[in-house]
Formats: structure tokens, sequence, C-alpha cells
């Protein structure tokens, strides 16, 4: 048995990488010590992205991911290759236009804050009893206000609001503009 144990300390060594720094020490093979199977836990491999792939990454980009991840997924379709020096340097522009174009995306997002903060929404609602309005404002006619005002065009499902506007005043709107930032403006209600 300590023959045994001597030669499974040998199969199993740590795996060290950035990721799996905290793991327990994985085995690269399967190995019978009195007829238990050790499980095995494949290392990742790095990968290059050839193309823009949804929910994965960008062009470019070098992937940490699981050997069959790659292998039956990625490389199938030629969405990716192998992390080499040369392929690295091939793709080398690709990983800078991705650093630029997140650059100028947040510069975009900002402007755009900017821009929604100084916005003033009106819209008039028909009232029923004084101070009260027929139909509430919803979201999709808050949309539809700013396109027709400002040019500025939005999903319903970007513009947060919990229920609808059914009171006159003033009311902040907060607006997802992307990229995790939101902006909030003036909304006025008024009656007709």
């Amino acid at each position: 048995i300590a023959r045994k144990l001597k030669m499974l300390a040998q199969w199993c060594r740590p795996l060290v990488s950035a990721s799996a720094s905290r793991r327990a020490p994985t085995c690269r093979t399967y190995a019978t010590v009195t007829k238990k199977a050790v499980p095995v836990l494949k290392p990742k491999i790095e990968v290059i992205l050839t193309q823009d792939v949804p929910r994965v990454g960008l062009q470019g980009e070098i992937l940490s991911v699981s050997r069959g991840f790659a292998r039956n997924f990625l490389f199938a379709r030629r969405y990716a290759i192998h992390s080499t020096k040369t392929s690295r340097d091939k793709y080398e522009e690709f990983t800078k236009t991705i650093d630029k174009a997140a650059s100028e995306l947040m510069k975009s997002s900002d402007k755009l804050k900017k821009k929604i903060s100084k916005l003033t929404v009106a819209m008039k609602r028909h009232q029923v009893v004084p101070g009260k309005m027929i139909v509430p404002v919803t979201a999709a006619n808050i949309a539809d206000k700013m396109k027709k005002q400002h040019k500025l065009e939005f999903k319903p499902e970007q513009i947060m609001l919990s229920i609808p506007i059914s009171s006159y005043g003033a009311h902040n709107v907060q607006v997802d503009i992307g990229q995790g930032q939101t902006a909030q403006f003036l909304l006025t209600v008024d009656p007709r």
C-alpha cells in the first residue's frame, strides 16, 4: 500500500494557474488506490478569438477556457485558435482596437449621460377630475416623447419606471444608457 501511495503522489500534482490557485491538488489521470477512482480535472487552455462570439468575447481577446469548450465549440466553428507566440503577434492589433473601442464607448456614454441629464420631457394628459389622469404615463409613452421631442431613441425597457406615473407635476426618471450607466432626466406631466 505504501508503494501505491507513493505512485499516487507522483501522479497527483497540484496544477497551479491564475484561476486555479485556490483549488485543491488535481490528478492528471485516473488512479486506483484501494479500488477508488480519483476524478480528473483538466487544466484550462488559452485561446485567441478570431471573431466576435456572443456572450464569450471579442475578436483578438485572449481567453482561458476548458479544453472541451475550446475543442467542441470554439475550434469546431473556427471561432478561436490556440494561443501561441505567432498567433498572439498576428492578433495583437485586434487587442489594441478592443481597448480603443471600449474607451471610445465609455466616452460616448459619458457624453450621452450629460446630454440626457439636461433634458426636460414635457407631456400632457387629459383629466377626469381635477388632479386625476385618465391614462397613466408608461415607459413606452416616455420613449415615444423622447424620440419626438429630442430625437433620442430608447427602448421602453431602458426607461426605469417601477410603476406608471399617475400624478401631475415634475418627476425624475432614470434611463439605462448601457455599460452599466444610468442617466436621470426631468419629466413634466401637465393637464390638458
